[in-house]
């Protein structure tokens, strides 16, 4: 919980700041400084910052929703999941593509199977503004390790409704559900 406030409180501060100035510089042109001050002060308090405090409130739900849902709970914006199963690079290189094409809203899925990453991104809608996957995958003695990375595409994003945790859960499940009749998940 401490480390989302963090990440709001610096999420809410920079675009406060950076709206701020925007809003006194156009002010500042139509109706002079001290009324571009006001005006700026006023749209940040009485707009920009309640309608930060709800996307906070909003996203803070949808993280725990997808704890009761998943069981476990990350509230950085860069997800990483990561599983073993007994399958060579190869095979474990497949089983993800599939899971990766079967998901929807995957687009742009650029595979480079000799160093195991598949990279692609998900598009944006009502709910994200769209994410990066990255999935590695690495092969030791007969056992395949897959991370599954998900982060806004977004640089600055600093709310995402918990569309990247969600991510790398269900393109695990995938894999999951594909290797249930195999016997093939150790971790």
């Amino acid at each position: 919980m401490k480390f989302y406030l963090e990440r709001v409180k610096k999420g809410i501060l920079s675009s406060t700041l950076v709206l701020f100035v925007f809003f006194a510089i156009v002010g500042g042109f139509g109706y002079g400084i001290v009324k571009g001050l006001l005006i700026g002060v006023m749209l940040t308090m009485f707009v920009l910052i309640p309608f930060q405090i709800l996307y906070s409130l909003i996203d803070y739900l949808f993280l725990t929703k997808a704890f009761k849902k998943y069981g476990r709970i990350d509230y950085g914006l860069h997800q990483l999941h990561s599983m073993k199963i007994k399958f060579s690079k190869d095979e474990a290189f497949n089983y993800v593509l599939k899971a990766m094409n079967k998901y929807k809203g995957i687009q742009d899925i650029e595979v480079d199977k000799r160093s195991g990453i598949i990279k692609a991104r998900r598009k944006a809608y009502w709910k994200t503004q769209g994410e990066n996957i990255k999935i590695i995958v690495t092969e030791t003695s007969s056992i395949s390790s897959i991370e599954i990375h998900s982060r806004p595409r977004r640089k600055l994003a600093y709310w995402d409704f918990a569309q990247n945790y969600q991510n790398v859960e269900i393109i695990a499940n995938y894999i999951k559900n594909q290797l249930s009749g195999v016997g093939g998940v150790t971790h």
